[in-house]
């Protein structure tokens, strides 16, 4: 069993849905991985990971800046998951 200190902390990422003209804002990001194996592209919506101390909220809003250039209203909370990787 591992001491505490040893485990990693969990990263907390936000994700925000965008939609326009009927249309779902997706981005796409690249898996990062072993340089010998092939690309991993895959698509997803808007967002990423917190900073220390930051909200759910103020996180999202400078994540979708910072992925989109789009200073966005940000609304209420959708959903939570939770993903372990071992």
């Amino acid at each position: 069993m591992e001491a505490e200190s040893d485990q990693q902390q969990p990263r907390i990422s936000v994700r925000g849905i965008v939609m326009y003209g009927g249309k779902l804002l997706c981005v796409r990001q690249k898996q990062y991985s072993d340089p010998s194996s092939p690309p991993n592209d895959f698509w997803n919506t808007p967002g990423g990971g917190l900073e220390p101390g930051e909200s759910l909220q103020a996180g999202l809003a400078r994540e979708m800046m910072e992925e989109t250039g789009v200073a966005a209203d940000i609304g209420n909370l959708l959903y939570t998951q939770q993903f372990r990787h071992n």
